[in-house]
């Protein structure tokens, strides 16, 4: 793998995490890994799962966050909207200034 420059940040909903999981699972030659865990969303462009989200404020959502190459990040996202084009995904890309490991 080349040396990652880029940051890719996913937010979805949770019943769709399973499916983001295996589909990174599937691309695991485009990145160096990734994280993903349970995270709270708030805004005006929160969509809410429930009534009781929407009383609280807060979306439940997951965010998985991804370190690779930006042009693996782009074909990533290319094929992610390929098969969940229709699903509530938020992301971003970021420039990565550093990227390592203390072992």
């Amino acid at each position: 793998m080349q040396t990652p420059d880029c940051l890719l940040t996913l937010v979805f909903p949770r019943s769709l995490e399973d499916q983001i999981v295996d589909f990174m699972l599937t691309h695991q030659a485009q990145t160096s890994g990734f994280i993903c865990g349970a995270v709270n969303g708030h805004g005006a462009n929160a969509v809410y799962a429930s009534t009781g989200e929407k009383v609280r404020g807060m979306a439940q959502q997951m965010r998985l966050t991804a370190v690779l190459r930006e042009a693996d990040a782009k074909a990533l996202l290319a094929d992610l909207k390929a098969k969940l084009g229709q699903a509530n995904i938020v992301y971003w890309l970021s420039p990565l200034i550093e990227y390592g490991s203390f072992v």
